[in-house]
């Protein structure tokens, strides 16, 4: 498998809050101003910013239905305010879209927004959570589309190859349960699901959402492998979620990433940034790299060691990290049966023999594990002859 690169971090760990006014309804009555991308074609980096989708929901209400409460600093949603700010997304104490995004429910969305390319899955996930939208200190998250109108609004602005929802499989691929690392978001049951899908396999982790297309296009999404596969990244903005404002106080809190802590530009504007070969986990913001060459266990952690701002060897102690290093491996892993199986940290080893992902056998004293090439956990005779690469943690949070 051929190992991608990410050069941008994804949306920072935190739970929205997700209250608007009662009966807000959506967009009212625009047709959203953005120019998406070509159905089927490069759009080439033009910087369109976003697809252009309905206006919404309808029926918001009007800016004079807050009258001379508009202004005060309180919202008054008996008044029908969304918002009572003065900033740009928050117009006569209704909630409005950037440029470049339209209004379906509850928040904006935008297809391909800035840089209209094709990209893997993660970097799909890492481009909206990079985005500071329209300057205003406020940072996007991948979507996470939870109503049917969400979904089919979305679909129809999405080109013929699709768009990367903020959805990954981080369980073991017998389960449906898709989630977002970004919001904390559950995949709703009702999902449109293409069919036979998901298929849930080994490393079809990402989502993507595509349309039928024809007279009556309805949306249709599925699992996918988050390297090999390349589509148009879908974000989503709400009001209350991603706020920059305490980026620099040095701490890492919030929305952030990190904060200003890295020596060697992979923290920009508190977002993590992995650099070239490394791809960033979108549930801890660690960047994971995969050594070039092959090299006995031995070698392992001085490879990782030496790596810019240091690194460790990868111990996927959960299933949802096994998903994410199976995007990089196979290669050696933090672990090692002597006496006892126990992670590089000095953690245990806990999973059960013959539960996913483990390769079948007990662990020997004395073997190391690595992740093989099926993605499960294998046990190994450490040998000057046995050569694979290191896999490595860098800039763990």
């Amino acid at each position: 498998m051929t190992f991608l690169g990410l050069g941008l971090g994804s949306a920072a760990c935190s739970e929205p809050d997700r209250t608007f006014a009662e009966g807000n309804g959506g967009a009212g009555t625009g047709t959203g101003t953005a120019t998406g991308p070509t159905s089927g074609t490069e759009a080439g980096s033009t910087g369109a910013s976003g697809g252009a989708g309905p206006g919404g929901g309808g029926g918001g209400p009007s800016s004079t239905a807050a009258g001379e409460l508009c202004g005060n600093g309180e919202v008054d949603e008996i008044a029908g305010e969304e918002c009572d700010e003065v900033s740009g997304i928050c117009e006569g104490c209704l909630f409005t879209c950037p440029d470049g995004w339209f209004r379906e429910g509850e928040s904006c969305f935008s297809v391909a927004l800035g840089d209209v390319i094709n990209v893997d899955g993660l970097e799909g996930l890492a481009r909206c959570g990079a985005l500071d939208v329209a300057g205003l200190g406020r940072r996007a998250h991948p979507a996470t589309p939870s109503t049917a109108a969400q979904f089919a609004t979305l679909a129809a602005s999405c080109p013929a190859n699709g768009c990367w929802l903020g959805y990954l499989a981080l369980e073991e691929p017998s389960t449906s349960n898709f989630a977002a690392p970004s919001t904390g978001d559950v995949l709703f049951a009702e999902a449109p699901w293409s069919p036979g899908q998901p298929s849930r396999g080994v490393r079809e982790v990402c989502t993507r959402l595509l349309s039928t297309g024809g007279a009556d296009p309805q949306p249709m999404l599925e699992d996918a492998d988050c390297i090999s596969v390349t589509a148009y990244s879908a974000c989503e903005l709400e009001l209350s979620w991603g706020s920059m404002e305490g980026c620099g106080d040095g701490t890492v809190n919030g929305d952030e990433e990190c904060d200003g802590d890295a020596t060697d530009g992979t923290c920009v504007d508190c977002n993590r940034v992995c650099l070239v070969d490394e791809l960033e986990d979108p549930r801890t913001h660690a960047c994971l790299f995969a050594a070039k060459s092959p090299i006995p266990f031995s070698e392992a952690a001085d490879a990782c060691s030496s790596l810019h701002d240091g690194g460790s060897r990868a111990t996927p102690d959960e299933i949802a990290d096994v998903r994410i290093l199976q995007l990089v491996g196979p290669g050696w892993l933090g672990l090692q049966a002597s006496p006892e199986p126990t992670w590089a940290s000095g953690e245990p080893f806990t999973y059960d023999v013959g539960f996913y992902p483990l390769a079948a056998g007990e662990p020997l004293k004395g073997t190391v594990g690595r992740l093989d090439e099926d993605g499960l956990i294998a046990w190994t005779l450490p040998s000057q002859d046995v050569l694979f690469p290191a896999l490595c943690d860098v800039h763990q949070p």
